[in-house]
């Protein structure tokens, strides 16, 4: 074979191999546009290897010329359809290229099928209108796909470009193999350039329609190296809406749409034709979505979506960055607020608490010195006077800032309770009144008569009074003052003066703590907490406060209260005697102790108090409470000496000891045996939870408490089950460690029953794995074992565990006694 037929060979096994992977391509992601290419890879492909087919198969010969001439004529009409799924093309366009391909697909099969018989000018007649018919299709959906290239943008463009220009190369490649099919007959060589011209064609056809993977992969690795670089590039603080300008612009690169909007939190963004959506989502939580408009067919979009999802989640985890950056400055900045806010805060409370206090050391300094023996009855009542009035404004101030604290904390413990509003704001109001007249203001009251409002009497009367002092303080002598009961859908209490007025820019203002208006005057005595008080209380009321002023025409507090309480708000009562578990206090200070004392009793508790540590001793020796807590700053032996003494001794060593004190060494208190640590000032909510774990007895009024047996003896678990199940308890089994700890993780039980010999573990390196576990470290163990158990082993277990028995009976009386159970009664014979 000559080298010119190698060569030949080459090319046609290329087209063939160019035909299987376009093939390949639409198997993989069958669409219309692939199944063209395919198409007209395969009409080249089989004109080529037809006559090899032929050498193979001579009896075949005839019919495989016959589908070669018309695969081949059928070539032209295929990349005219391959152009219209991008851009329409006319319906008398395309009936044209129809019938031109049957009249000439005709016409060859005619004159093939006839051979010599054919008239004389068939032939040439024939090739005559191939070489109008091809050029005139193939230069013309060139033409058609390059101006719709120019429509596109980014990869599209390019891609387009390629099918315009292979398009135009194979339509060409066609022509002049006619025209050396006439000029010179016989040329292999020609023939062979033609085809490799051919090749080439075909090579960007599949370049744009079909790009192999590693071509896809390096076109995408450019794009994304320049998107992470520019990324990358923007600086600490750049807004979000930057970085999404990068992806719109990327993604508009990578798909070619004309149009890429962003659509973030169900924005809704307009499109006017073809629209593809890719998510855009972090942590599983939908943000929005990155939308594609697309003018005409979006026939790359699908093959760089990986690419696009890819750029999303890079954009979105720099989003991400700066806006947790920016919540990071704006916690600053609230930080910073806060501190200035402290600052102030101290400021002004220490100029507001100076003044009584300066009278209260002065006054009683004068009465203290040596020389004053001789002081009148008269004068010493004048400075206790004021030593006394000094005291309760000091009280006054203490009082405003603990209420203002509690409202904004949300402890305001609310009294709700029916009374007469009328009757209360007449009381109020006389008790006003001789300061009004001092100022020689003129009060008046309007009523509708007796109205009925379910409310805390104490805080209304408390808004009313720091109303009706304002009023008083800041309207000049001889102000008219009003005070307005209407009952409407709701209560409206009304206070009017005639006094400066407040501008509007301070509405809002006023209501800060320590702010005092502008215009009134010098700054008025009082630490201007009155109404940021106020507007919390009706606030937690579920009302609200409101303002009418403007400057120099007075000013119209309105105070509206729902007729009935708030929602959370309870209907108060004294707490009745209760025969719950007994909680002894160890406390010296009478305060903190009143405090707790209150705190547990409103939770059903019974109180023990003790001041001393020693007291505290011999009330738990004798009372045997099912919880101590104990302060660590006693008067006679701390708390720490204390706590070791309950330890050590038999009858206290399980009573639960939870520390409640100043001193922060929860380390310490744990190591010596305490089963929790607070440090002061203590959360009402996390006392009681503390509590509410190791006091079980009443818990299980409320609901179903747990409790987890580990042993593998089954008769201990009836035995268990025997005492606790009557009461309520529901008891859950495990016999040895690893299910005992899978079980106490999953479950959570309130109470843990653990033997110490278990078959696949010791039961105190249990207990090691249940404290070092964030998810068991608080759950009760009471530890059973067949003998006593060694010094060493209890200082172990000291802090670990409630309480430690024999097993068997005695572990059933001793967790009888401790959980406060009535005792077995005999079974009865019948």
């Amino acid at each position: 074979m000559t080298i010119e037929g190698l060569l030949g060979a080459a090319v046609d096994v290329a087209y063939v191999a160019l035909f299987a992977l376009t093939l390949r391509d639409y198997i993989r992601r069958p669409e219309p546009v692939r199944l063209l290419v395919a198409a007209v890879f395969g009409s080249l492909a089989s004109v080529l290897t037809a006559p090899l087919l032929r050498q193979l198969a001579p009896t075949l010969a005839a019919p495989l010329s016959l589908l070669a001439i018309g695969a081949f004529v059928a070539q032209p009409v295929l990349v005219l359809w391959l152009v219209h799924q991008f851009r329409p093309v006319p319906r008398w366009v395309r009936s044209v290229a129809v019938i031109a391909f049957v009249l000439l697909a005709g016409w060859g099969i005619a004159v093939t099928a006839l051979g010599t018989a054919a008239p004389a000018a068939a032939s040439p007649v024939l090739v005559g209108g191939i070489l109008a018919y091809f050029p005139a299709l193939e230069l013309g959906s060139a033409v058609a796909l390059m101006r719709e290239a120019k429509r596109r943008a980014g990869l599209s463009r390019a891609r387009l470009a390629t099918a315009a220009a292979a398009t135009g190369l194979l339509g060409g490649s066609v022509l002049l193999l006619g025209a050396l099919a006439v000029a010179a007959p016989g040329a292999d060589a020609a023939g062979l350039g033609v085809r490799a011209l051919a090749l080439v064609a075909g090579v960007g056809y599949l370049v744009a329609f079909a790009p192999p993977p590693l071509l896809r992969r390096l076109v995408q690795q450019s794009i994304t190296y320049e998107f992470v670089r520019d990324l990358d590039a923007l600086p600490t603080g750049t807004p979000s809406e930057r970085m999404w300008d990068l992806l719109r612009s990327a993604a508009a690169r990578v798909s070619g749409a004309n149009r890429v909007d962003l659509r973030l939190d169900g924005q809704a963004m307009g499109v006017t034709t073809t629209e593809i959506s890719v998510p855009i989502e972090t942590d599983g939580r939908r943000r929005g979505a990155l939308v594609l408009t697309v003018q005409g067919r979006s026939l790359f979009v699908e093959d760089d979506l990986d690419l696009i999802r890819l750029l999303i989640t890079r954009t979105v985890r720099s989003v991400e960055r700066e806006e947790a950056l920016a919540e990071r400055e704006g916690l600053i900045e609230e930080l910073r607020a806060a501190s200035a806010a402290k600052s102030e805060f101290l400021a002004a409370m220490s100029h507001e608490l100076r003044t009584p206090l300066n009278a209260i050391i002065g006054f009683s300094e004068l009465l203290l010195e040596p020389g004053r023996g001789r002081t009148s009855r008269a004068t010493v009542t004048e400075y206790a006077g004021h030593i006394h009035r000094s005291g309760l404004h000091l009280l006054e101030l203490i009082n405003d800032v603990l209420d203002l604290a509690r409202v904004e904390a949300g402890r305001l413990d609310l009294k709700p309770a029916p009374f007469d509003v009328e009757a209360m704001i007449h009381q109020t109001v006389e008790t006003m009144r001789p300061l009004a007249e001092r100022r020689s203001h003129s009060l008046t009251v309007r009523t509708p008569g007796p109205v009925e409002l379910i409310a805390d009497a104490g805080r209304v009367r408390q808004m009313i009074f720091n109303l009706l002092s304002n009023a008083i303080k800041f309207t000049e002598p001889g102000g008219a003052l009003q005070v307005e009961l209407r009952a409407e859908d709701d209560i409206a209490i009304t206070i009017t003066d005639n006094g400066p007025g407040i501008s509007e820019h301070e509405t809002e203002a006023i209501f800060e703590a320590f702010h005092q208006g502008e215009g009134q005057g010098a700054r008025q005595e009082g630490t201007g907490l009155g109404l940021a008080l106020t507007r919390q209380l009706a606030e937690a009321h579920g009302g609200a406060i409101e303002l009418h002023s403007s400057p120099g025409q007075g000013s119209t507090f309105t105070i509206r209260l729902p007729r009935q309480p708030a929602p959370g708000a309870v209907m108060h009562s004294e707490p009745e005697p209760t025969d719950g578990p007994r909680v002894l206090i160890v406390e010296d200070d009478p305060g903190a102790a009143q405090l707790l004392r209150i705190y547990l009793q409103d939770a059903g508790f019974q109180v023990l108090v003790a001041a001393t540590g020693m007291q505290g001793l011999e009330l738990a020796r004798l009372e045997r409470p099912n919880a101590i807590l104990l302060d660590i700053l006693l008067p006679d032996i701390d708390g720490w000496d204390l706590l070791q003494r309950l330890k050590l001794e038999d009858a206290t060593r399980d009573v639960p000891v939870v520390v409640v004190s100043v001193v922060d060494d929860r380390t310490l208190g744990l190591a010596l045996g305490a089963v929790d640590y607070f440090v002061k000032p203590v959360s009402r909510e996390m006392l009681l939870a503390s509590l509410g774990r190791l006091t079980f007895t009443t818990k299980v009024r409320s609901r179903a408490i747990t409790v987890l047996v580990v042993d593998a003896d089954q008769g201990a678990w009836e035995g268990y089950r025997s005492l606790l199940e009557p009461e309520g308890f529901t008891i859950v089994t495990a016999s040895d460690a690893a299910s005992g700890m899978a079980i106490a993780s999953e479950r959570h039980p309130d109470l843990i029953l653990l033997d110490v010999l278990l078959p696949d573990a010791d039961g105190l390196m249990l207990i090691g794995r249940l404290r070092a576990d964030p998810a068991t470290r608080d759950i009760p163990i009471w530890l059973t074992t067949p003998t006593s158990l060694s010094e060493s082993d209890k200082a172990r277990l000291n802090g670990n565990v409630l309480g430690v028995a024999e097993r068997g009976e005695p572990a059933l009386a001793a967790l009888r006694t401790w959980l406060e159970l009535p005792p077995r009664k005999p079974a009865t014979v019948e």
